[in-house]
C-alpha cells in the first residue's frame, strides 16, 4: 500500500468530508461527523493551522492530520499552543503506517514552527488513538489534564418573565470571564474579541453588576453531527418523549441519519455566590433552544469541578465522556505536572 504525505489544500475538502464519513464514532449515540460544505472552515477558527494528507498514486486521500495554532492561558499566562486533531485513516489502511507517518511528519513540522505545547481531546472509548499519545511513536508522551462530562440538556420552554436579557459590552464580558477563569490552571483564552458566527450571548445582572454569563455557540456552519445509531436506553428515552409530545410541548427529537441541532454553552461563568443566576441562564438557554428547534443544549464540565457539576448534572438527559491531553515537545515536565495538579476548562464547541 504505497502512499505519500503532502500538505492539504482547499481542493481536498470534498474528499476529506468523504473520509470523515467512513469512520463514525460509536457510543450511546453513534455519530458521523460531517464538515460540509467546507472541511477546513472549522480549522480556520484558530490563528493558523497545519494540515497533512496521505494520498495514494491514484490521488485518493487515505489519511489526514491537523494542528491548529491557538492561544491558551496556562498557569495564569497567555501561551501559544497547538491543538492536534482530526487524525483520520481510511478503514482499508487500518494497521498500515499511514497514521504513524502522519504523526511523525506533523511532529517535524511543529518542531520547525518552534512549537512546544500540544493539546488534544480524546473521546472515551477511542482506544485506537491511544498509542499515538503514549509515546510509542516517538513523539513526547501526552498526560491527561482532566476528564470531562459533556452534558446533553433537553430544550425546555421557560417562563416569559425569565427570558429578559440585557446588552453587555464586550469589554465587560472580557473582564468578567477573565476573573472567573482564574480558578483554572488551563483554559482557552475566553471571549477577548468579537465572538464568531453563530454565537449567542446571555447575561444575568444585578443592576450594573454582571452576576453570570454564557456565550453559547451553534457550530452547524462548521460541523454537523449526524446520528447513525443509538443504544436501547436512548431508544427507550426517545420513544417515551415521542409519546409525551402528544400531551406536553417538547423540543424536536433526533432521528437516524439526521444532523443533530445542538447549541453549546461555550464560555460560562458566575460571580461568587451567584450559582442561582448561572442555573437561571442555563434555563434561559434551554428556552432559546426550544424556540429555535434544537435537539440538545451541550455544556462541558470538568468532572473534578465540584462546584459546577452539581449545578448542571440534574438538568442533563445523558452525558458523553472525554479527556483533555497535553504534551510538551520541549519536554517541560515541570509545567505539565503543575498543570495536571490544577483544574482545567475546555471549549468543546469547536473540538
Amino acid at each position: 500500500m504505497k502512499f505519500t504525505i503532502r500538505d492539504a489544500i482547499q481542493n481536498d475538502s470534498d474528499k476529506l468530508i468523504e473520509l470523515t464519513a467512513l469512520a463514525p464514532m460509536k457510543g450511546i449515540i453513534g455519530l458521523r461527523i460531517d464538515r460540509k460544505p467546507d472541511f477546513f472552515k472549522l480549522l480556520r477558527l484558530g490563528d493558523s493551522y497545519l494540515a497533512l494528507v496521505a494520498t495514494t498514486v491514484e490521488n485518493d486521500i487515505v489519511g489526514f492530520f491537523a494542528a491548529v495554532k491557538t492561544r491558551l492561558c496556562l498557569l495564569g499566562k497567555e501561551t501559544t499552543a497547538w491543538y492536534v486533531r482530526d487524525l483520520k485513516v481510511h478503514p482499508a489502511y487500518k494497521g498500515s503506517s499511514v497514521g504513524f507517518r502522519l504523526v511523525k511528519t506533523m511532529q517535524a513540522r511543529l518542531n520547525q514552527a518552534n512549537a512546544d505545547i500540544l493539546c488534544c481531546t480524546v473521546a472515551a472509548g477511542n482506544d485506537l488513538i491511544v498509542p499515538f499519545f503514549e509515546g510509542r511513536t516517538g513523539i513526547p508522551e501526552f498526560i491527561k489534564l482532566g476528564d470531562f462530562n459533556v452534558y446533553q440538556l433537553l430544550p425546555a420552554r421557560g417562563k416569559k418573565s425569565e427570558m429578559k436579557n440585557l446588552s453587555v459590552a464586550n469589554n465587560s464580558l472580557t473582564a468578567f470571564f477573565g476573573s472567573f477563569f482564574k480558578r483554572y490552571s488551563y483554559h482557552p483564552m475566553a471571549y477577548n474579541e468579537e465572538p464568531p458566527e453563530g454565537s449567542i450571548v446571555l447575561t444575568e445582572c444585578d443592576g450594573e453588576t454582571l452576576d453570570a454569563a454564557i456565550v453559547a455557540f451553534d457550530g452547524q456552519a462548521y460541523r454537523q453531527n449526524v446520528v447513525t445509531s443509538y443504544s436501547w436506553m436512548i431508544a427507550v428515552l426517545l420513544a417515551a418523549l415521542k409519546f409525551l409530545r402528544h400531551f406536553i410541548p417538547l423540543a424536536p427529537l433526533p432521528g437516524k441519519n439526521e444532523p443533530l441541532k445542538m447549541v453549546y454553552a461555550r464560555w460560562y461563568g458566575f460571580a461568587k455566590g451567584k450559582e442561582k443566576s448561572f442555573t437561571a441562564l442555563l434555563k434561559r438557554l434551554r428556552h432559546y433552544a426550544f424556540d429555535k428547534g434544537y435537539h440538545f443544549v451541550c455544556i462541558a464540565v470538568n468532572a473534578a469541578d465540584h462546584e459546577i457539576v452539581p449545578l448542571v448534572k440534574p438538568m442533563s438527559a445523558f452525558v458523553f465522556k472525554s479527556s483533555v491531553m497535553i504534551a510538551s515537545l520541549k519536554n517541560d515536565r515541570g509545567v505539565l505536572n503543575e498543570l495536571r495538579n490544577g483544574l482545567s476548562y475546555e471549549d468543546y464547541a469547536i473540538v
